[in-house]
């Protein structure tokens, strides 16, 4: 059902703004042959400015460096795009993430008006939008350094924390 809504959601904001580019990004799209998911799945098929993405020789990585704004459910991979400074949108879905992480109201929309208001935020200036994300994003982590990558700064940290320990 959260899927559902989330797509929903995405659907209207693309059917909204057919100017620009919509990519959908998922692990697999399995759930689009359940006949629950049928009339998204139509809905995609049928617009223009929308497409799943199935480059499977593709990292997601290299996705996200070439899209101008992330609009996701929570994975592990917006921690990484927040560590970028990459501007992103995480639509909370039943309480999740925020019920066991605060992103800031800058970072976090639960429903489609929210996401409509952040999204035209973005438009209007792309820039500014960045650095509210950027500035929000450094509360949890440090100056972003172009060859360091999430699990090297969290394998640092835990190892620290465990010497620590151990001293103790």
């Amino acid at each position: 059902k959260q899927n559902y809504i989330f797509y929903e959601s995405i659907l209207t904001l693309v059917k909204e703004n057919r100017d620009i580019k919509f990519i959908i990004k998922g692990k697999n799209y399995w759930f689009m042959n359940i006949p629950y998911f049928e009339k998204i799945k139509k809905l995609i098929d049928q617009t223009e400015n929308i497409e799943l993405y199935k480059n499977t020789s593709n990292s997601p990585y290299e996705l996200i460096e070439s899209t101008n704004l992330t609009i996701a459910r929570y994975t592990s991979l917006i921690d990484e795009m927040l560590y970028k400074g990459r501007p992103v949108i995480i639509y909370d879905t039943g309480g999740y993430p925020s019920t066991f992480f605060d992103y800031g109201e800058n970072l976090v929309v639960e429903n489609y008006k929210e996401l409509k208001v952040k999204f035209e935020k973005w438009k209007e200036d792309p820039r500014k939008f960045n650095e509210n994300i950027v500035n929000q994003s450094r509360n949890y982590f440090p100056v972003y350094k172009h060859n360091n990558k999430v699990y090297d700064l969290l394998h640092t940290y835990l190892e620290s924390e465990f010497k620590y320990y151990m001293s103790q």
